[in-house]
């Protein structure tokens, strides 16, 4: 899955993100969220810097992942760009530790891979997938890339399927 993103060309990589983005943008269970958690993509992940700006100039009350120990993430309140840090595995997080408490509408999620069912793939450390656990939320909806699509996957009793996947030829909900 790794490879099949290094593969994208940096102009179709582009093209890709744009249409996510419409596409998310688009969904009225976005626009008509109050709050949503997002994760700040780093590398060849798809791109969440335009949605972040574009999540602060509709108002909605923004928290994104911070690493707090080895597997464990909170949500933190996104303020900005200025409040970011280097944080393990070298993606941004919140300076600030304080955790977002209250009710999340949609959450946006990375993966690796993903399949129709709504199965996700991530980076091995479960932390989406026990912070799901403990956090109800409106919509889980993960980001990916056509190429990121897999008919099947083993999964582990405790992995947290997803609601939506939006890619850049359509929006699949399970």
């Amino acid at each position: 899955m790794r490879q099949a993103r290094e593969d994208l060309r940096p102009e179709q990589k582009a093209e890709n993100d744009h249409a996510i983005f419409a596409r998310l943008t688009s969904l009225a269970e976005l626009t008509a969220a109050t709050t949503v958690f997002c994760f700040i993509s780093s590398g060849l992940e798809t791109d969440t810097h335009a949605l972040l700006e574009w999540l602060q100039s509709q108002g909605k009350r923004i928290c994104v992942p911070k690493i707090t120990g080895k597997n464990t993430m909170v949500a933190v309140s996104f303020t900005g760009w200025s409040g970011l840090e280097p944080g393990p595995f070298g993606i941004p997080a919140p300076v600030e530790s304080r955790v977002f408490a209250e009710k999340i509408d949609v959450c946006i999620t990375p993966g690796l891979g993903f399949t129709l069912r709504g199965d996700r793939l991530g980076h091995g450390q479960g932390c989406y997938d026990r912070w799901f656990a403990h956090h109800p939320v409106g919509h889980r909806i993960g980001l990916a890339y056509e190429c990121q699509l897999l008919d099947h996957f083993p999964r582990e009793q405790d992995d947290i399927t997803l609601d939506m996947i939006i890619t850049e030829q359509r929006v699949i909900r399970v």
